[in-house]
């Protein structure tokens, strides 16, 4: 005896069709979360490995771009765009040498002085090395700039701090260095890395069901 039977898969296909366009939406909303969420446990890392003069540090880690349902790529990271000195906060992911961007060496403030009295002190923006617009004096061939300062070659930038010729009427308020070594300070991709690991999967689960039972609006 021979068996004849027909499926009808039209439903199927609807649904499977269905599921398809919902997809990159899902994929989407679970990227964005779980890029939020990188930033966030990024942020923790920084607050943890340094001592932070300036808050807006913990901004400059951000997403960088957001996914869209056209591109699904998120991508985060460190935002170097910032006024003045180029921001080192990347060297400190793998260690490194922070090289001079202009000139032969760089100036390095120094901790205990005026530019910088204690540890968790900004640089006093007053004495920043730019503000002090050192150049050669009118007069012979000395360095000097505002706030009393002037240039010793090869040693630093030194400020007047009382009158007379005495040890203690200059101090050292920069070093010049060659260069800096800049050790391992914090595991950022290690991190961030581990969210996505850890929660990607449970997230686009959520979204993803999100999407299929949302219900079309009743016209």
């Amino acid at each position: 005896m021979n068996l004849k039977t027909e499926v009808d898969i039209t439903l199927a296909v609807k649904v499977t069709a269905a599921v398809l366009r919902k997809l990159p939406f899902a994929i989407n909303n679970a990227l964005t979360r779980t890029a939020k969420e990188m930033v966030v446990a990024g942020q923790n890392e920084l607050a943890a490995d340094f001592t932070l003069r300036k808050k807006f540090i913990l901004t400059r880690l951000k997403i960088l771009q957001y996914s869209r349902t056209s591109d699904l790529t998120a991508v985060v990271g460190i935002d170097t765009n910032v006024q003045g000195a180029p921001l080192i906060l990347g060297y400190f992911e793998d260690g490194g040498t922070k090289e001079p961007d202009n000139g032969p060496g760089l100036a390095v403030p120094i901790t205990g002085s005026p530019v910088r009295p204690t540890f968790s002190d900004s640089v006093v923006r007053a004495l920043q090395y730019t503000k002090l617009q050192l150049q050669l004096a009118a007069t012979g061939n000395k360095i000097e700039g505002l706030k009393n300062t002037y240039v010793v070659p090869g040693v630093g930038v030194f400020q007047r701090v009382a009158p007379g010729n005495g040890p203690d009427a200059t101090v050292l308020i920069y070093k010049f260095e060659s260069s800096v070594p800049l050790k391992k300070r914090m595991s950022l991709t290690e991190v961030m890395s581990e969210i996505v690991n850890s929660r990607f999967d449970l997230i686009f689960n959520e979204e993803f069901e999100k999407e299929i039972t949302r219900q079309k609006p009743k016209r």
